[in-house]
């Protein structure tokens, strides 16, 4: 039985706004007797990062959840899968961060967070594989390329997990130096050249921290669909837009 703490991000996006599918998966969560779990809601903090340390320094330094091993930060537009807390049932002790597949959006094209780089093959968006990991920044001449419906289910070590929906274990923060999350700003195109999630794992892993991505577990992450839904093979395309058809005379006339 693990103790977590389940903390929701609402301040950095439509602050105070909870998806309804997640506010019924925190329903259902609270009847869940597999393990012990304290509920933390951040709200009103400005920033990605604003909100993800507020979430942390609650975990870190509240009383009531000191005895909390597992944060788990999950956003007000992401739903996790009804069974998700399952995940840590039995989860080996090398096991540091672990989160379900989390669909993002990036311009047109929907893909697994894990990755840096989508191949789309006949329609069909896939993961990028090297040496059976699921990573991202090496050379597409290193890679091989598999489809979602034929990745195997279970524990796969990456090197980056989906923001949206993850578990950190407390030891990670225990090392890790005060502000463990920041947004890294390009200064010249002033985009953001790194997220707060992702920079929070890179600094991790640099410590000798592994990260997991248990692919028996798909989020649902919306925007104005579920992005899960183009995972599965809905294929969104961009069309130029198409002119309103001219009207004859005799049906602009009164």
């Amino acid at each position: 039985m693990a103790n977590i703490v389940v903390a929701i991000r609402s301040g950095h996006e439509r602050n105070g706004w909870i998806h309804p599918l997640l506010n019924k998966w925190l329903i259902l969560t609270m009847f869940e007797q597999v393990h012990n779990i304290y509920f933390d809601f951040i709200i009103g903090v400005p920033g990605l990062a604003g909100s993800a340390n507020s979430a942390s320094k609650s975990f870190m330094e509240f009383p009531n959840f000191a005895d909390a091993e597992w944060l788990c930060i999950i956003d007000n537009d992401t739903v996790p899968p009804v069974n998700m807390l399952r995940m840590l049932d039995d989860i080996p002790d090398y096991v540091d961060i672990v989160g379900p597949l989390c669909p993002m959006q990036y311009g047109h094209l929907v893909f697994p967070q894990q990755g840096s780089y989508i191949i789309e093959t006949t329609g069909e968006q896939l993961y990028r594989v090297v040496d059976d990991k699921i990573v991202a920044g090496a050379s597409i001449s290193s890679s091989r390329f598999v489809p979602l419906r034929d990745f195997s289910h279970g524990l796969h070590e990456v090197d980056r997990v989906g923001g949206g929906c993850w578990f950190i274990r407390r030891r990670v923060f225990d090392a890790m130096e005060k502000p463990y999350f920041k947004v890294m700003i390009d200064p010249v195109t002033q985009q953001t050249n790194i997220s707060d999630d992702c920079y929070f794992q890179d600094i991790a892993r640099k410590l000798g921290f592994r990260l997991f991505c248990d692919t028996r577990y798909i989020a649902s992450h919306f925007h104005t669909l579920d992005c899960t839904q183009y995972m599965e093979g809905i294929v969104m395309y961009t069309h130029e837009a198409v002119p309103p058809e001219t009207k004859t005379d005799e049906e602009t006339s009164v």
